[in-house]
């Protein structure tokens, strides 16, 4: 709030978007994609790559397994079992990684002085 930046705005958004798509309820599967074009438009360095390509992946997955592609019943990915589990692990495992990169970019800039003490 003290001295805002590109990077930490784009890394907030992200973190919060992941945040509401992971823990509140009424969720659905495109929700996650806020996430995905925010942390794509704060890519820099091999961190954020990798994070924007684990969730461009699992988001995308997620929507597959939701709705089925054709009139077969059923998806190309099962929403239960091993599939689902890895990728809740994963979009948690994101979120965690963008809040860490959130606070790093944070602890980074400084607060401004006060120009009548001098003191933060």
């Amino acid at each position: 709030l003290r001295r805002p930046t590109r990077d930490g705005l784009l890394l907030g958004l992200t973190a919060s978007v992941l945040v509401a798509f992971s823990l509140l309820t009424t969720m659905h599967e495109r929700y996650s994609y806020g996430a995905v074009i925010f942390l794509a438009a704060a890519m820099s360095g091999r961190v954020r790559a990798v994070a924007w390509a684990v969730l461009a992946v699992v988001a995308t997955a997620n929507v597959i397994a939701a709705g089925p592609p054709s009139t077969v019943p059923g998806s190309l990915i099962p929403l239960g079992g091993i599939a689902g589990i890895a990728g809740s692990v994963a979009v948690l495992l994101t979120a965690a990684a963008v809040a860490e990169l959130l606070r790093r970019v944070a602890g980074t800039t400084r607060a401004p002085v006060n120009e009548w003490s001098g003191a933060p």
